[in-house]
């Protein structure tokens, strides 16, 4: 016992010049919690929990945390949360973020859910607050609860993966594929590993495709089809949420539609279709399907070979920026193809590749 002791002695004295050490806050805490004397101990572990929004709970210190509290409210020793507010001297202006988020880590939630919202009735935009209480109402089940608190947060943070996260999951929860897709995609694009999405992504694609439902962007649900990307390869999909995306005037769904058939992908092989909607992307300033007119010209594809209108699509799509444009129309100068042969002209598109 002596060796906590000193321990606890050594370790306060650390704490004088860096008050605020988590390592050394957790290992007093250790201390403590050894000695039996659960009050100090739950006082560090407050401490280490915090009450900011951005500091997640570590669940070793909040299993820690609730066993010290439960061993002071024995029939003999009872200890309340106001005594911790004492002991550690809160303030009566953060006293309801404080009780709100204790509350919640015991497991409280209905008593988490008053306090927070009572924050909120004073600062409607407090993003611990609504952090906070929607999670409690996704615990208790109240999805619909938990989605308004979601989306405000999101209308304050709108990439917040942890309102993404928790909106998608309560969509889906609530059956809501649509929704809950939209969610995930924006999501991907911020934090392409989640663990929860990965298990369920494929299964929200196939509840959309299976229901027919238009999602906000199909191009890249039919992207995600054509590549397998978490999901299973599946052509036939891909053309399907293509064409949604296409009449939806996306103009790289299009582009895409104008693909699938000139190679046949989900759909019978159709070269004149893929000239059609190669142009139709094109006329809507899509430097892709400006690139896939040029190529169709220049190879026959769907329409009479003419290579001076090759050209001129190719340098259109290059001056948009495209890629394959740039160096379609560098060739095109290199060896004279429907354009008057100047290597200078080459080199200069080179250069800007």
């Amino acid at each position: 016992m002596g060796s906590y002791e000193d321990a606890i002695i050594d370790l306060s004295k650390l704490l004088d010049i860096e008050p605020n050490n988590k390592f050394v806050l957790r290992y007093r805490a250790e201390a403590y919690y050894l000695m039996e004397r659960y009050k100090e101990a739950i006082i560090d572990l407050t401490k280490l929990v915090g009450i900011e929004p951005s500091d997640d709970v570590d669940e070793s210190l909040k299993t820690k945390w609730i066993e010290a509290f439960n061993k002071c409210n024995d029939a003999t020793n009872t200890y309340t949360l106001e005594d911790l507010e004492n002991s550690l001297k809160i303030k009566q202006e953060t006293a309801l973020k404080f009780r709100g988020k204790f509350n919640f880590i015991m497991g409280s939630y209905k008593d988490a859910i008053i306090d927070l919202t009572k924050l909120l009735d004073i600062e409607p935009n407090n993003k611990f607050a609504l952090r906070y209480r929607a999670e409690s109402y996704y615990l208790m089940e109240r999805y619909k609860e938990a989605i308004i608190d979601l989306t405000k947060l999101l209308d304050i943070e709108p990439n917040s993966k942890f309102a993404l996260r928790y909106r998608a999951e309560a969509y889906y929860l609530m059956e809501k594929y649509k929704e809950t897709f939209n969610d995930v995609n924006k999501l991907l694009k911020i934090e392409s590993n989640d663990e929860w999405v990965s298990k369920h992504f494929e299964k929200i694609c196939e509840k959309i495709c299976e229901k027919d439902l238009y999602v906000d962007e199909p191009y890249e649900l039919g992207y995600f089809y054509l590549h397998g990307i978490n999901v299973k390869k599946d052509e036939y999909k891909a053309f399907a949420q293509f064409e949604k995306s296409a009449n939806m005037e996306h103009t790289e769904g299009i582009n895409y539609v104008g693909y699938c058939y000139e190679y046949g992908i989900g759909i019978e092989k159709d070269e004149n279709k893929a000239f059609t909607y190669y142009q139709k992307s094109a006329d809507a300033n899509n430097s892709n399907g400006m690139y896939h007119v040029g190529y169709c010209y220049y190879l026959g594809i769907g329409v009479e070979v003419d290579k001076h209108k090759a050209f001129t699509y190719y340098l259109k799509s290059a001056e948009a920026g495209n890629s394959m444009g740039i160096w379609k129309t560098a060739i095109c100068y290199l060896y004279g193809i429907g354009v008057e042969k100047t290597e200078p002209k080459f080199a200069e598109w080179m250069n800007d590749e």
